[in-house]
């Protein structure tokens, strides 16, 4: 037969000790001598006893436990790298657990599934890791619930820590007007940009906001470079080869991400022009990378400390029943490769 666990009676009976006393060592609640929680320590010890999370739940009225909801559609829910190295260090440090769901669509907005996964779970808080394309009613649902919640990388008024790509889209547009140059143009290859906010990440359409503002601002014209369908490399191909064929073409651009300013450079690099020399390139990554030997110029994504915040927030707000806070958008860093110079005579 399995031996029983040892309990804090086992361990009165083999120190000598009252219950009481015992009590109070493992469950740090009173003033006992050195000596005393030494000998109750060595003796929890050598019988092996393990406090039991159930119980200590019930007396505190906290399990210790986040659970955190993602999607099963992976593209709803992907991580930037360094979110959830941010998500666990901070856990660590509030001594809190964390145990994941990944929950159909169908079943995160009925009314049973999740409250009752609350309960049954002893859950004290929730992290929110769905980015796009909500179920009806989702937002209602959660911010419905018995137990505090945060999202992550979800623009909204409250309740949320996201990083700020519009700003970000401002600072790099404007490094780029700093250095220059005036014929800056927009690339976005993977989004929709004539769809409707609900259907893309906020990040779309606040990164080309901010580009937007930016060249307002300068009196210079915007230019936008974005396939009509989502996806397709040829034409994407096609539409910079257009751009950069004209005498007035684009000295520089503001590009979505890493697979706007690949394709950039190798049409640029086949159509004879040396970046940075004729043409420079600034793209929004949550790491520094580049191509064909020249670092990017980078305006990083916050996602470590975004996973940190976002449970910091979610922890005041257990320890103090807070209503939900006002969201944090989380600045973005700058990180300056090789892929960025004034323009070339002729190209201000």
């Amino acid at each position: 037969m399995p031996r029983r666990p040892a309990t804090q009676a086992d361990i009165a009976r083999a120190t000598g000790l009252n219950q009481t006393t015992v009590s109070r060592v493992l469950r740090e609640g009173g003033p006992v001598s050195d000596e005393t929680r030494r000998k109750v320590l060595a003796a929890a010890k050598r019988l092996g006893y393990r406090p039991s999370a159930l119980g200590r739940a019930m007396r505190s009225g906290r399990s210790g436990l986040i659970g955190m909801i993602e999607s099963t559609v992976s593209s709803k829910s992907a991580p930037l790298r360094g979110t959830m190295d941010g998500v666990h260090a901070a856990l660590e440090e509030a001594g809190l657990t964390l145990t994941a769901f990944r929950i159909p669509d169908e079943k995160l907005t009925s009314d049973a599934h999740v409250p009752r996964m609350l309960s049954e779970l002893l859950i004290d808080g929730l992290l929110i890791h769905y980015m796009t394309l909500f179920p009806e009613n989702m937002e209602e649902m959660i911010d419905g619930l018995p137990v505090p919640s945060v999202w992550m990388n979800v623009k909204r008024a409250r309740g949320a820590v996201y990083p700020d790509d519009r700003a970000a889209a401002v600072e790099a547009t404007e490094y780029l007007l700093s250095l220059g140059h005036r014929r800056i143009a927009y690339a976005d290859f993977g989004n929709n940009l004539e769809a409707p906010a609900r259907m893309l990440h906020y990040s779309a359409h606040d990164r080309l906001a901010g580009y937007k503002a930016a060249m307002r601002r300068a009196g210079a014209r915007a230019a936008v470079v974005a396939p009509a369908v989502r996806g397709d490399n040829a034409a994407c191909m096609r539409l910079v080869g257009e751009a950069l064929s004209g005498a007035k073409r684009p000295t520089a651009f503001v590009v979505y991400g890493p697979r706007e300013a690949l394709l950039i450079q190798h049409v640029a690099a086949c159509a004879g022009l040396s970046m940075p020399r004729d043409l420079s390139l600034i793209l929004f990554e949550d790491t520094a990378r580049g191509m064909l030997g020249i670092p990017w110029t980078t305006m990083m994504i916050p996602s470590e400390e975004m996973g940190r915040r976002s449970v910091r927030m979610l922890a005041g707000r257990i320890e103090r029943a807070r209503r939900s806070p006002a969201s944090v958008a989380l600045p973005f860093g700058f990180i300056e490769g090789a892929s960025c110079a004034p323009p070339s005579e002729g190209g201000a």
